[in-house]
């Protein structure tokens, strides 16, 4: 008797060990796919903003339409519009560079660390090059389109459209075709290109795509309204002889967008989803995107990357260089001056003396 009752719990032990295990396996499963969901996007970021894959552009020419980090889609896309991969290496440069620019005196040089590819982390720094990049490949898209350097844009150049707004009698008239300009269309490839068109039930693919989105309306407030004559003149009422105003929409400078973006940086949001950091929430229809850049965790201690950072002066070492001191250096800028235009020349060369300027430097140790 006691041998069947040791029987029969043995069963219902190997039971439930059975049921628990598959429970786990389940939960894995379904971690791993929203996790391939949400890393699309952010591999393409992590890639764009990595030394090593700016290293071997710069020494092998563009990027490869075949690169690990992209998705099918991404890749069927590269190869369907020859050139796009040349575009995308000029937008990473465009993106690094800026950012460079504007965090140049901070503890961060605008590389993710390695980590975040493999977890749920969102950094406010996250954040920041996820609608950088965004922008940057809008601005470096619709440039391309415009210039010709892409063959297939689904859009109207903006010397093509000067070229089709005359009528017979050389007169501006509007244009209406059925194409749209190349900035309105350069961001709805950048939405398929960077997988971030669609709705997603997984909250930290939701953030990855709303701070992206940022990036593109940024850009799209940075269009400037251009316009050929300054008023509107008729002949007559009945006669379409008129000189009408053909305008566009055009780029406005780059780096004032990516100024603005450094403005969502440091009033980003932090939003707390610990509680449900792996719960599926279905978007609600029509559900607005967030206006500010969202982040999770506070940003980690870029300390280690300050070692040789070049600083702007002693108050801004004393916070760069994490307590670790600074020095100074003093050196030499030659720089043309005094220029003046040589009159015995037939060509008029500008003729220019060479200037020194002193120039002080302050680095971390």
């Amino acid at each position: 008797m006691d041998l069947c009752k040791v029987c029969v719990l043995l069963v219902f032990f190997m039971s439930e060990l059975i049921y628990i295990g598959s429970c786990l396996s389940g939960l894995r499963l379904k971690r791993n796919s929203m996790d391939r969901d949400s890393t699309v996007l952010l591999k393409t970021v992590a890639a764009a903003f990595d030394n090593r894959t700016a290293a071997a552009a710069a020494a092998g020419g563009h990027w490869p339409c075949g690169m690990r980090v992209f998705s099918q889609r991404q890749r069927h896309l590269c190869h369907a519009q020859p050139g796009l991969a040349a575009v995308l290496e000029d937008a990473a440069k465009l993106a690094v560079a800026n950012c460079q620019r504007v965090f140049r005196y901070s503890h961060w040089n605008c590389v993710l660390p390695k980590h975040i590819l493999h977890t749920n982390t969102v950094y406010r720094e996250t954040a920041f090059l996820h609608a950088l990049l965004a922008a940057s490949l809008s601005d470096r898209i619709s440039n391309a389109c415009n210039s010709g350097e892409l063959k297939q844009c689904k859009c109207i150049p903006a010397e093509k459209l000067l070229q089709q707004g005359k009528d017979s009698n050389g007169y501006y008239v509007f244009h209406r075709g059925g194409r749209v300009p190349c900035s309105a269309y350069s961001t709805r490839f950048v939405r398929r290109f960077l997988h971030i068109y669609q709705s997603s039930s997984n909250q930290i693919t939701r953030i990855h795509r709303d701070n992206a989105i940022i990036g593109l309306k940024e850009y799209l407030k940075n269009l400037k309204r251009f316009c050929i004559n300054k008023m509107d003149e008729c002949v007559t009422p009945e006669s379409r002889n008129c000189i009408r105003r053909i305008c566009w929409l055009r780029p406005g400078k780059f780096t004032d967008v990516v100024d603005k973006l450094k403005e969502h940086y440091h009033r980003a949001h932090q939003k707390d989803i610990s509680n449900d950091l792996m719960r599926q929430q279905p978007e609600k229809e029509g559900q607005k995107y967030y206006s500010n850049m969202q982040f999770i965790q506070d940003s980690p201690d870029y300390c280690d990357e300050t070692h040789g950072l070049t600083c702007e002066n002693e108050l801004n070492c004393m916070r760069s260089c994490c307590g670790r001191g600074y020095k100074t250096q003093t050196i030499s800028k030659v720089y043309p001056c005094r220029c003046q235009w040589n009159n015995k020349s037939e060509n008029y060369n500008l003729v220019c003396k060479n200037c020194v300027s002193e120039i002080r430097v302050y680095k971390c140790n």
